[in-house]
């Protein structure tokens, strides 16, 4: 048996945080969610034309407005713990979180900053 094999398995992932969420990347797809103890957050505000995204919840509910870039049509959603929810490409969404919710955002592919597209939701 190769010794090697079992040498440095265990690592600190990157993260960055600021006072509305904090953000490890658990791997370059899937990134952990930790919402402050916070009322009246509102995050994304984007949309992805190439990287498909989904969210689930492990604690907390999370409420999403999403907004097709192309249609205008409107869907508001709120998902609960152990349950998921998928980003079509091109629908920007807004992310609601309750205090202290915790969630994993998934993504398709590797994360591409450049398709990362702001668009706001106002409504």
């Amino acid at each position: 048996m190769n010794e090697n094999l079992l040498i440095n398995l265990v690592s600190e992932p990157n993260f960055h945080e600021d006072y509305r969420r904090r953000i490890v990347d658990v791997t370059s797809r899937i990134k952990l969610f930790t919402i402050p103890d916070m009322e009246g957050l509102k995050l994304g505000n984007h949309y992805h034309e190439h990287t498909p995204e989904m969210f689930y919840i492990q604690d907390g509910k999370v409420h999403f407005k999403l907004e097709n870039t192309k249609t205008q049509k409107r869907q508001e959603y709120t998902v609960e713990p152990g349950q998921s929810i998928e980003m079509p490409l091109c629908v920007a969404h807004q992310v609601l979180p309750e205090p202290r919710s915790l969630f994993l955002g998934i993504l398709g592919e590797d994360f591409d900053p450049n398709d990362l597209i702001k668009y706001e939701i106002t409504w």
